[in-house]
């Protein structure tokens, strides 16, 4: 990941496949970034996953995410209210980790400095590739990070392919030919209500309205 930040390239085999993942090619996919390329404040990447402040911070910015020890410790129980929050959710979706979740890192501090205080000016897209990229060549890292945030946002954003089968639609519209072999799967129905479950977990749900209008109404005795 040599050059500009927003010229960046992450190109990896699935198959037969070549995979790219870029700055364009993930805002065709959604609208990851509001903001133009140039509104962003882009760290380095060994900046960003710097466990120690460096020349890229911005001025006080400990001090500031962690005011009640004045930046002189590293307990989540030094956070304000909203950092805790805003943390919780980043040790989930953006600066993902599994042990230490009691500590606030610099990493965390650089992510929640910018939601509470609007800088430095983040880029949802470099901040995924960074991490992709860490998971990739780092051995001691246990997931993939932002693959439920990705879906999340593809989903708000309506961008999933109509032939997707968690498009959520009626069970004659799923294009089973298109799915992975061995994919099982399973559908419930109760009235008009129809469950859909996959072997992986996934489930979705839609009802029949015609079968609700036809279904018969309970008498009162």
């Amino acid at each position: 990941m040599n050059g500009p930040t927003s010229t960046w390239q992450l190109v990896g085999n699935i198959g037969k496949n070549q995979m790219v993942m870029s700055f364009e090619h993930m805002n065709v996919i959604a609208r990851f970034d509001s903001q133009w390329v140039d509104a962003y404040d882009y760290y380095d990447i060994d900046h960003l996953l710097d466990n120690k402040m460096n020349t890229a911070d911005p001025d006080g910015k400990l001090a500031s995410v962690l005011p009640a020890s004045g930046g002189m410790s590293e307990s989540r129980n030094d956070l304000s209210l909203e950092g805790r929050i805003l943390q919780g959710i980043s040790l989930e979706n953006v600066m993902v980790r599994f042990g230490d979740r009691g500590k606030v890192k610099a990493p965390d501090c650089r992510v929640l400095h910018a939601l509470l205080y609007g800088s430095p000016r983040l880029s949802w897209r470099q901040i995924v590739m960074i991490n992709t990229w860490d998971t990739r060549e780092s051995c001691t890292r246990k997931m993939i990070s932002y693959v439920r945030l990705l879906s999340a946002m593809i989903l708000q954003q309506n961008v999933l392919p109509a032939e997707s089968l968690w498009v959520s639609k009626p069970i004659d519209q799923i294009c089973f030919a298109s799915m992975k072999r061995y994919w099982k799967f399973q559908v419930k129905v109760f009235g008009h209500l129809y469950t859909v479950t996959d072997d992986q977990g996934n489930s979705y749900q839609f009802s029949d309205p015609s079968a609700a209008k036809e279904a018969p109404k309970m008498k009162r005795w």
